[in-house]
C-alpha cells in the first residue's frame, strides 16, 4: 500500500489544492499521456478495495427542505471559488465549502452546504439555467491523494429545497459490448455540467461523460466515440468539460474536443492533429454575439509536441485558431464581442476576438487598500457594467469593468462570539508561495471611530522581525486585516518556525502567533 500510494502521488493529476476551502475545489488534471495507462492499472487495485457496488443507474434522490425562510449571512462561505454563473439578477458561487449566492450584488449572501441537501465537500462543478440550479461535489480521501465524487445536488426553485443523488456510477455486470464499467465514486469526480430543456450532461474524469434525462430519471453512460466506454484504456472518455451550443454537445476530455450533433449517438473529435494547441480540453465556453457563436476552449497539453493556449471556432469545429499561447486558462466569461479568461497568470481581456489580449492589473479594494494576492482566477463573469472574478483569495467585484474593485472574503469575526481578539490565517503559511496562495492575514476589529493600529512580529525569541504597519488609521468601526507576506525587515524570507505578532489599537495591546512552513 505504501508503494502504491507514493505512486499514486508521483503521477496523480489531484496536484492543487485550495487549502483555503479545506477540501479539493479546484483539481488540476495534467500528466504525460504515456503514463495514463499505468494510472489507471494502479487505481483498479484501489477500486477493488473501495468498491461501491450499484445495480442500476435509476439512482434514488433524497430530498431537502429549507426550514422556514432564508436567512442572509454576512459574507460569502468560502475564500476558495471555482466558477460564477448567474440568472436574474441572482450571482452564484461555486465555494470549497459549498454554494453561496447573491441577489444584490454583494450586499447579502445566502449559503447551500451539505446541511441544506449538496454532497460532502467543496463544490466541483456549478450550472444555472433560470431557477434551476445543479452543483457536483468533490472531497478528499484517505486513498493516497485521490479524491472522491460526493454526488450532485439540484434544486429548482432558486435554493430553497434540494435533491441529492450520489456519484452516478455503473453495476459490475455493465459489460454489454465490452464496456469496463466504472463501480465507485473514488477518482470520479464530476468537474462540469451542462444544462438542456430536457437534460443534464455532466464531465466525469472516471466516470465518463454521462446524460441524465428528466423524463425517465436515469443516468446513462455515453462515450464520445463508437467505442466501448472505457476510462482505463481510453484517453477520450475521461471526461473534463461539456458545453451546449445550438444544437450541438461540446465534450472536452485528455484526447481533444468531441462534438455531436444527434444527442450524442455520433461524434466527431477534434484534437491537436486538428490544430488545437493541447489534448486537454479542461473548460470551454460558448459566446454569442449578434448572430454568431463562438466556441472557446482551454487547452491543456499531455506531451511534449503539444502547449498550453486557447483554441477558438466559429464554424462548428471546421477549422481553429489558437491565441493566448503559453497561458494556462480555467474558464471564460463573454459580454457581447468581448471575451474574458480566467489563467494562471490572471484576468485577461480580449475586445476582438483573441487577436490582442490585455492583462488586468492586481485588484484591489478602493475602500479600504485590500488586494487579491494570489496571481492565479479560476472564474469570471461579467454581467452589464459589473464584472465577478473568483480567485482562491475571495472574490472580487467591479462596477466599472475593472476600474475600481471590491473584495469579498471569508473570515471568522474576531472578538466576537467568543472568537479571540485577533487571529491569523491561513496558518500555518508559505511565504514562498505566495501568488499561488495567498499571504497571511492578521484579523481584528476595531469599535471606536478613529483607531491607531501597529503590527510587528517576532520570531520564537521575541526577538523583532518585523512592523508590519504602524500607526495605520482605521476610521470606522469594523472587521479588518493586516498583511504579512513572510519577510523580515531587510525583504529576507524569514526561516521555518514559529512567529509571535503584536497588535496595538489605541495603546491596547493583543498577541498572536503563526507558523511558517515552506
Amino acid at each position: 500500500m505504501v508503494m502504491l500510494q507514493t505512486m499514486n502521488r508521483c503521477i496523480s493529476h489531484f496536484i492543487h489544492f485550495f487549502r483555503l476551502g479545506g477540501c479539493i475545489t479546484q483539481l488540476e488534471r495534467s500528466y504525460p499521456t504515456l503514463l495514463g495507462k499505468v494510472r489507471m492499472k494502479i487505481f483498479f487495485l484501489v477500486f477493488l478495495l473501495t468498491t461501491t457496488i450499484v445495480h442500476s443507474q435509476v439512482l434514488k434522490p433524497i430530498s431537502f427542505n429549507l426550514t422556514e425562510n432564508e436567512s442572509p449571512v454576512e459574507r460569502i462561505l468560502s475564500n476558495s471559488v471555482i466558477d460564477i454563473q448567474a440568472s436574474d439578477g441572482v450571482v452564484w458561487f461555486a465555494t470549497g465549502k459549498g454554494v453561496s449566492k447573491t441577489p444584490d450584488g454583494g450586499d447579502n449572501w445566502f449559503t447551500y452546504t451539505r446541511d441544506h441537501g449538496l454532497g460532502k465537500g467543496g463544490i466541483s462543478a456549478l450550472a444555472v439555467r433560470d431557477s434551476i440550479i445543479w452543483v457536483a461535489t468533490a472531497f478528499d480521501t484517505t486513498v493516497g491523494v485521490v479524491g472522491a465524487g460526493g454526488g450532485l445536488s439540484y434544486s429548482t426553485d432558486g435554493g430553497n429545497s434540494w435533491t441529492w443523488m450520489p456519484q452516478p456510477v455503473d453495476s459490475r455486470g455493465d459489460t454489454l459490448g465490452g464496456m469496463n464499467p466504472t463501480t465507485t465514486n473514488v477518482d470520479n469526480i464530476t468537474y462540469d455540467i451542462a444544462l438542456t430543456d430536457s437534460t443534464v450532461w455532466i464531465a466525469s474524469f472516471g466516470g465518463g461523460l454521462r446524460k441524465y434525462s428528466y423524463a425517465n430519471g436515469r443516468w446513462e453512460v455515453i462515450p464520445p466515440d463508437d467505442k466501448p466506454f472505457s476510462v482505463w484504456d481510453n484517453l477520450n472518455h475521461r471526461a473534463f468539460s461539456v458545453a451546449t451550443a445550438e444544437e450541438s454537445i461540446w465534450v472536452g476530455t485528455a484526447d481533444g474536443l468531441n462534438k455531436s450533433t444527434d444527442g450524442g449517438e455520433s461524434w466527431d473529435n477534434y484534437n491537436s492533429q486538428n490544430g488545437i494547441p493541447g489534448d486537454w480540453v479542461t473548460g470551454q465556453g460558448v459566446q454569442r454575439w449578434g448572430e454568431r457563436e463562438i466556441l472557446w476552449a482551454a487547452c491543456w497539453p499531455t506531451d511534449e509536441s503539444e502547449y498550453y493556449g486557447v483554441a477558438k471556432s466559429e464554424n462548428g469545429g471546421l477549422s481553429w485558431q489558437t491565441t493566448l499561447t503559453g497561458e494556462k486558462v480555467y474558464n471564460f466569461g463573454f459580454q457581447d464581442s468581448v471575451v474574458y479568461t480566467a489563467a494562471e497568470s490572471g484576468l485577461w481581456k480580449s475586445a476582438d476576438g483573441g487577436l490582442t489580449w490585455g492583462k488586468f492589473p492586481p485588484m484591489v479594494d478602493h475602500q479600504n487598500g485590500d488586494r487579491i494576492y494570489s496571481d492565479a482566477v479560476y472564474a469570471v463573469f461579467p454581467a452589464g457594467n459589473t464584472l465577478w472574478v473568483g480567485t482562491g483569495d475571495g472574490v472580487a467585484k467591479s462596477d466599472d469593468l475593472g476600474y475600481s474593485w471590491t473584495i469579498y472574503r471569508s473570515f471568522v469575526p474576531a472578538g466576537r462570539d467568543g472568537q479571540p481578539s485577533t487571529y491569523a490565517y491561513p496558518n500555518p503559511f508559505s511565504p514562498a508561495r505566495i501568488g499561488d496562495l495567498p499571504p497571511v492575514r492578521f484579523q481584528y476589529r476595531t469599535t471606536a471611530t478613529n483607531t491607531l493600529v501597529t503590527m510587528k512580529v517576532y520570531n520564537f525569541a521575541l526577538e523583532w522581525v518585523r512592523t508590519v504597519v504602524e500607526n495605520r488609521q482605521r476610521l470606522a468601526p469594523g472587521d479588518y486585516a493586516e498583511i504579512w507576506d513572510g519577510r523580515d525587515d531587510d525583504g529576507r524570507i524569514v526561516a521555518n518556525g514559529v512567529y509571535f505578532y503584536q497588535l496595538i489599537r489605541n495603546g491596547r495591546e493583543d498577541w498572536g502567533k503563526v507558523m511558517v512552513l515552506d
